[in-house]
């Protein structure tokens, strides 16, 4: 017999009563799942399930997938159609698209048993799918395509963009997506005075004249994956100028490095599918020099780092050891190739990035390490999206916070005291993200952190909305550079010395 609890825990008891009216649905399939499997070795097909303890829960596009289910059926009794459902049902089907072998329809079947059991409390029940409105196959096959078994949906976020969930919005999924997009996605939760302080914005991070569409990011990807995948063709500027443009052009995200050191410029992507063509020369686009490129190395290293990463991304939660050696010794051998803007290598990085982060509590001899891995990932960020976009703006305000933390120094060793030169002023910061090299010390590194924060702070406020006051992370932001601002007075007033204690 199964007799372990389960719980879903809220925020508060107000977010805890809001969503009663679906979570007394979903109460009564959570513990019949659990109990299911409790005592069976039976799992959930098609999906990956999540063991929480001993507890077994579904995974969350089953759950998501649950309690739409059941706020669709709630919504009318008589059998007509309310706004909410209404909403729904606007968006496209992809049901006549299906091939019978495709791993789509693989993938629909396995999702569609998962979830007429999971709302059945059991094996599927015809009475309670009928109930449901889930009387036939079609039905669930329409439900899963409409929803695109959540590619519909949006990633739901904290306020710094790290992933918690799923969000489903009818009306946001009408909006299309580009690679050059003119909104964004968010959750601030900026104020704490609106009765839902978390709820999703739509954002216009540019100027949108009357009549131009309203465009969302779309996850970066290859074309072959948004059409098996998603059943779209993505035709933003961007991705129809590399197929379209005869003169010189490159995608920042399929970019290789210039051979000269001392360049930041792009080299186009040689074709990969010529297995005649061992060698080949092509031009930079910033410094005119020739480069000799070998497409089958190129191939390679995108094939070792697409699996490496694959796999480092399996393991970051459950073996970060080893997803952390996975990624240093990946990087520096895609790096030889790519732009730190280009795929696998900027994947890689943020990957590495956050891996260098959670070991800093008990590493500080890391410091700089995470930083010049913030500052690779911010060159490379910045190549692929626009200013505002909010990755980009918490990329930025990673990289700050990196740069305004003590500098760690081995026992014996003491920080430099700023000169004269670096104390005025107008002097110029002397380093860059993205540049490897030397990071500033002391004095030099608090003023940059200023810097980069005060930039961080003006995307914020376009990704994350003025009238948010750039979200939670843009409040943060603007706290911390106040604080640096008054060390960085200190230190001026007092002519030198070692660093102020820093201001609360």
């Amino acid at each position: 017999m199964y007799n372990r609890p389960v719980f879903v825990y809220s925020l508060n008891q107000a977010c805890q009563k809001s969503d009663w009216p679906l979570h007394k649905f979903e109460c009564p399939a959570l513990v019949a799942h659990a109990e299911k499997r409790g005592t069976t070795s039976e799992s959930d097909e098609g999906s990956t399930e999540g063991n929480v303890g001993t507890v077994f829960v579904p995974s969350e596009t089953v759950r998501a997938l649950g309690r739409l289910v059941w706020l669709h059926s709630r919504e009318k009794s008589d059998g007509s159609i309310g706004g909410q459902r209404k909403e729904f049902e606007l968006l496209e089907s992809h049901r006549d698209k299906l091939e019978p072998s495709s791993p789509q329809t693989i993938s629909y079947t396995r999702l569609g048993h998962a979830l007429s059991s999971y709302v059945s409390h059991g094996a599927p029940d015809t009475n309670k799918l009928l109930e449901l409105r889930l009387g036939s196959a079609k039905d669930i096959v329409d439900l899963l395509s409409k929803a695109g078994a959540l590619s519909n949906a949006h990633t739901l976020s904290t306020p710094s963009l790290t992933p918690i969930g799923v969000a489903l919005s009818p009306v946001a999924a009408l909006i299309n997506h580009s690679c050059v997009p003119n909104c964004v996605v968010v959750f601030p939760k900026a104020s704490e005075t609106k009765k839902v302080p978390n709820e999703m914005l739509i954002i216009a991070i540019g100027k949108i004249p009357p009549g131009e569409e309203v465009q969302i990011p779309h996850t970066l990807g290859k074309q072959k994956i948004l059409q098996e995948r998603y059943f779209f063709k993505c035709h933003c500027p961007n991705c129809e100028t590399t197929s379209l443009v005869k003169t010189p052009y490159v995608d920042s995200r399929r970019a290789l490095r210039c051979a000269s050191k001392s360049c930041e410029g792009f080299l186009p992507m040689p074709r990969l599918d010529d297995s005649k063509l061992k060698r080949t020369e092509v031009q930079c686009l910033q410094c005119n020099i020739v480069c000799t490129i070998e497409p089958p190395a190129i191939a390679d290293a995108i094939r070792l780092g697409e699996e490496g990463l694959e796999r480092a991304e399996e393991l970051q939660f459950s073996d970060p050891e080893r997803a952390f050696k996975y990624t240093s010794n990946l990087i520096p051998m895609v790096s030889r190739f790519f732009h730190p803007s280009a795929h696998p290598l900027l994947a890689l990085s943020r990957l590495h990035l956050s891996l260098l982060i959670s070991r800093l509590d008990l590493d500080r001899s890391i410091l700089d390490e995470a930083i010049r891995a913030a500052a690779r990932v911010a060159a490379g960020i910045s190549a692929v999206l626009p200013a505002g976009h909010p990755v980009r703006a918490v990329t930025y305000a990673e990289l700050g916070k990196l740069l305004a933390v003590d500098e760690y120094y081995p026992e014996g060793q003491e920080p430099p005291e700023p000169t004269s030169a670096q104390l005025d002023p107008k002097a110029n910061l002397t380093w860059v993200a993205g540049d490897e090299m030397g990071i500033p010390k002391g004095f030099e590194r608090l003023r940059l952190a200023h810097h980069t924060l005060m930039q961080a702070r003006q995307e914020l406020l376009i990704g994350f909305g003025h009238s948010e006051e750039g979200g939670a992370v843009g409040k943060e932001v603007t706290e911390l550079a106040r604080k640096i601002e008054q060390e960085v007075a200190i230190w001026r007033k007092a002519g030198g010395g070692k660093r102020p204690v820093s201001i609360s």
